[in-house]
């Protein structure tokens, strides 16, 4: 099953970067967000974005390539 999620992700991951990507730079706006309302966010200090949907990036990578990580974790 991890196979299959995997794959699914990486699908979708792909289709959104492919979306984003063909965008008008106009479209995209880059800096600290926070919600002013429901459907209004507030990006730095001055500039005020209304919608009904929002995508805000937070900068993860999408990675192709199987990596092992060593857990560090500690409860």
């Amino acid at each position: 099953m991890l196979e299959y999620e995997r794959r699914e992700r990486d699908h979708f991951v792909n289709g959104v970067v492919k979306e984003v990507e063909s965008m008008a730079e106009g479209d995209i706006v880059r800096g600290q967000p926070r919600f002013e309302a429901h459907t209004r966010l507030i990006v730095g200090d001055h500039t005020r974005v209304t919608a009904q949907r929002v995508v805000i990036a937070v900068g993860g990578r999408h990675r192709s390539s199987r990596m092992s990580f060593a857990s560090s974790a500690t409860n």
